[in-house]
C-alpha cells in the first residue's frame, strides 16, 4: 500500500517500485491524500479556466489513467483539499489538508489499511522529500495510521487490527541514495512508468527530466528507485533489498492471490505498453 500526497506523486516517487511489485505478483493499492487542486497546469492545451476551476476532477481522471499501466490493483482517493505551498492563499484555508485535525484523517488511513491488509506500507519521509506541507502531513498521518491500525483499542469501527510487516519511506528520484536500504531496478519496465507519467499530462512541464531526456538516459537515471526501510529497523547496512518481498513470509492464501494478480497483469501486458491497460 502506497500513501501519496497528491495524484502524480505515486508515479514520481514509486512508479518503478509499484510496477516491479505488480510484475512480481503483488496486489498493490495506492491511497491519495489530497485532490491536487492547487497545482500549476503545465500543458497549455489543458490550462483552461474550466480545468483550473475543476482541477480535482481533471487530476482524478489522470490518476485513473496512470494507475493502470503501473499495475495497481486499486486506488483510493481521500480527496482532501490540496494545501498548496507554505504562504500560499490555499495554505490558510481551514479546509486545507494540513489544517485538518489529525484524528479523522488518520482514521481514514487506518480503515484503508485494515480493509486492504497490506504486508508493506510506503509513505513519504519526514521532510516530505522536498518540504511540501502535504507531503510532510501525509508522512505524519500515515505513520500514526500504521501504529493505530495495529492497536485494537483505536478506531474500533475501522475493522480488525493489523500489524504491517514492513514500512518504507520514499527517496526522491532526483537525489543520489547509494546507501538506501532498498533499491528496486525497474528499468526493464520503464515504458510502463512513462505511460503513467504521460497520464499526468497537466503536471508534466516540458523540461520534466523523466520525459524530456532521451529515453535510454531517462531509463537509466530514473528507472532505479530507492526506499528506506524504517520497520523493521535496518540494524546493519549490507547488500540492499532488491524486492519489497525480501524477507516476507506469506501464507498460502496470499500466494494464491499474488499468482492471480500476476496472471492478470501478464494478460494485459501481452498487448505491449501501447495497448490493453487503457480500457
Amino acid at each position: 500500500m502506497v500513501f501519496a500526497p497528491h495524484p502524480d506523486d505515486e508515479t514520481t516517487f514509486t512508479g518503478a517500485i509499484i510496477r516491479d511489485a505488480a510484475e512480481r505478483g503483488a496486489i498493490v493499492s495506492v491511497v491519495i491524500a489530497t485532490d491536487g487542486s492547487d497545482a500549476t497546469i503545465f500543458d497549455p492545451t489543458l490550462a483552461t479556466m474550466e480545468n483550473y476551476l475543476n482541477q480535482a476532477v481533471l487530476r482524478s481522471g489522470e490518476l485513473d489513467r496512470a494507475c493502470e499501466p503501473l499495475g495497481c490493483s486499486e486506488w483510493e482517493w481521500l480527496g482532501h483539499v490540496d494545501s498548496g505551498m507554505v504562504g500560499s492563499p490555499r495554505s490558510k484555508s481551514p479546509l486545507a489538508f494540513t489544517n485538518l485535525p489529525d484524528e479523522p484523517v488518520v482514521g481514514e488511513m487506518v480503515a484503508a489499511i485494515r480493509r486492504f491488509r497490506p504486508h508493506v506500507v510506503i509513505m513519504p519521509p519526514p521532510d516530505g522529500n522536498y518540504g511540501h506541507p502535504d507531503h510532510i502531513a501525509t508522512y505524519r498521518r500515515a505513520s500514526l495510521a500504521v501504529a493505530a491500525a495495529a492497536d485494537k483499542h483505536q478506531f474500533k469501527a475501522a475493522g480488525a487490527p493489523l500489524v504491517v510487516a514492513k514500512v518504507y519511506e520514499t527517496v526522491s528520484p532526483f537525489r543520489s541514495a547509494p546507501t538506501a536500504s532498498t533499491i528496486i531496478d525497474g528499468r526493464a519496465s520503464w515504458a510502463w512508468v512513462v505511460r503513467a507519467f504521460r497520464a499526468h499530462a497537466s503536471q508534466m512541464p516540458a523540461n520534466w527530466e523523466p520525459l524530456a531526456l532521451p529515453e535510454p538516459v531517462a531509463r537509466e537515471r530514473f528507472g532505479v528507485q530507492s526506499l528506506e526501510r524504517v520497520f523493521p529497523e535496518v540494524r546493519q547496512r549490507g547488500s540492499p533489498e532488491r524486492s519489497l518481498g525480501d524477507g516476507l513470509r506469506i501464507g498460502l492464501t496470499d500466494r494464491l492471490a499474488f499468482r492471480r494478480e500476476r496472471h492478470r497483469l501478464e494478460r494485459l501486458q501481452r498487448g505491449g505498453p501501447g495497448r490493453g491497460l487503457a480500457a
